[in-house]
This record gives structure tokens, C-alpha cells and sequence, in this order.
């Protein structure tokens, strides 16, 4: 029998309890009466492994303000009584790294109709819970590779005509950037999802991820859009 496969690249979004029982119901909502749906919910915290497969039992586990690492949600949907036949298949993976490592959507089934419209569905489900940086993710760390070594050749440039004004000034901007590019590596900042539980002591914690995000962002804009009028007045001096 042919097993139809689809592979979706995710954008980093925002999840909360709500949107796990939501997705579990989009999963299980065409279920046919011979078949049974059956829910993993793993989430990765340092050394620390978190696993249910319960919604309930996942956020009890894994407790207040936890920040994991990644998340790996699976469903599989099998027939009863039919142990040879391929069951369904729904694999949905979240990880705090933007770049290679990041989150993914996988589909398999070997009822091709199902397959699509899962696909359809998801992805649509997904695309509502974009974090507003998802447009910026997948070229920021080159974007921020070229602002540092523009920033760079400027200061070495500041250095040799001894302008101690400019040359501190592009030391301080060479630095935000530094900054933002080793916090953003550590998935500090532009995590590529964000996770809140039904229960946090700390309520604003996601404003706090939020504002720290967009002032990197802000800083980052300002500094490059300030280098590169440097740049060109020195060109054109």
C-alpha cells in the first residue's frame, strides 16, 4: 500500500494549554468509529525529560515557568482490530533554535485525501500562532553576521584616523550587536516558540520575552541603519 508523506517547515509561534487541546481536536476530529487516536507530548528541559500523554499530565509535569527546550507532539491514529494496516500519522516538533534545528510539521498516511486536508488544516492552524519576527527569523543570523562586520570594519577604520569619538561609539554599537547575535544563538531572544501553561507564577514573563525581543530588534535595526549612514559619509568624504 502507498504511504503519502508531507513535510512542513515551521515558523516560530506562540502556544498556549488551549492550543494543545485545540490541535488534539483538529487531529481527532474525523476519526472514523473503527478508529482510535493515541497522543505523546514530550518536552525537553536541560537533562531533564518531560513525557504524557495527556494535555493535562504534560503541563503538570512539567511545571510553573519552565522554559523547555523543544516539544515533540505525536499522534497516531490506528484501526482497531487491524494490526497490519498503516496507521496515520501526525508529527508536529517545536525547538527553541531558529536556525537548522528548527520546528517542523510531518504528515503520513496512506489515505492520500487525509493527508492533504491534515496538512491544510495545520498549517493554517499554525500560521494564526506567528510570533510577529517570523518573517525575519530564517536571515537573522546573517543579517546580524553583516551588521558586525560592518560595524567592525568601521571601528578599525575610526581606530587609524584616531577619532576617538567615532571609534567609541562604533565599539558600543559593535557590542549591542555582539549581544544580540549570542542571545538570539542561545535562543533568548527570537526563541523559535514561545510556551505558556494554564498555571505561571510569573504572568509576565511572556511581555517580559516579548519587549526584550523587540528592543534587541529595535537596537539592531537603529545600529545597522546608523553604520551604514557611516559607511557611505566616509565613502563619500
Amino acid at each position: 500500500m502507498e504511504e503519502y508523506r508531507k513535510w512542513i517547515k515551521m515558523h516560530p509561534v506562540y502556544l498556549t494549554d488551549t492550543d494543545f487541546q485545540e490541535l488534539e481536536g483538529i487531529v481527532s476530529k474525523d476519526l472514523r468509529p473503527d478508529e482510535s487516536l493515541k497522543p505523546s507530548y514530550k518536552a525537553e528541559h536541560g537533562t531533564r525529560i518531560i513525557e504524557s500523554d495527556t494535555i493535562t499530565g504534560f503541563f503538570t509535569e512539567l511545571g510553573q515557568d519552565v522554559v523547555p527546550s523543544a516539544i515533540d507532539i505525536s499522534y497516531w491514529i490506528r484501526r482497531q482490530g487491524d494490526p497490519l494496516s498503516r496507521p496515520k500519522y501526525v508529527s508536529v516538533g517545536f525547538r527553541r533554535n531558529i536556525g537548522a534545528l528548527g520546528s517542523s510539521l510531518w504528515i503520513t498516511s496512506p489515505d492520500q485525501t487525509w493527508c492533504l486536508g491534515e496538512t491544510q488544516l495545520l498549517t493554517e492552524f499554525f500560521r494564526k500562532r506567528h510570533l510577529w519576527y517570523w518573517r525575519i527569523a530564517p536571515g537573522l543570523p546573517w543579517g546580524l553576521c553583516t551588521i558586525i562586520g560592518i560595524q567592525l570594519s568601521l571601528f578599525l577604520s575610526f581606530l587609524r584616523d584616531r577619532n576617538v569619538v567615532a571609534a567609541s561609539y562604533s565599539a558600543l554599537s559593535l557590542l549591542i550587536s555582539v549581544v544580540v547575535y549570542v542571545l538570539a544563538a542561545k535562543s533568548i531572544l527570537f526563541p523559535g516558540f514561545v510556551l505558556s501553561g494554564p498555571v505561571s507564577s510569573k504572568p509576565s514573563a511572556l511581555r517580559t520575552s516579548i519587549f526584550w525581543t523587540a528592543a534587541g530588534a529595535i537596537g539592531t535595526l537603529v545600529n545597522a541603519i546608523l553604520g551604514l549612514v557611516q559607511l557611505v559619509m566616509r565613502f563619500v568624504r
